[in-house]
């Protein structure tokens, strides 16, 4: 067991563009791009839609980050 991490691993680390939709700025177009990496899985699709949830969640639809097959997509909630 470590209870101090001595070590630091990214798979892999880039930029993200967005652009909202004007008719409804909670949804849009998110694509990213991969600038360094240890590894990229094949299964990386960089490009899809957003959708900022009334609840606060923010998903993510077809686009995947990895690393195995592709999903349905992500939804992320913030940390407080």
């Amino acid at each position: 067991m470590t209870f101090t991490a001595f070590e630091t691993y990214v798979d892999y680390k880039g930029s993200y563009g967005s652009r909202r939709d004007p008719l409804d700025p909670r949804h849009g177009e998110l694509e990213f791009s991969v600038e360094w990496s240890n590894f990229v899985p094949d299964s990386v699709d960089a490009m899809g839609s957003f959708y900022a949830r009334p609840d606060g969640l923010l998903e993510l639809r077809d686009l995947w980050r990895g690393p195995d097959a592709a999903q349905c997509g992500h939804v992320f909630e913030r940390f407080q």
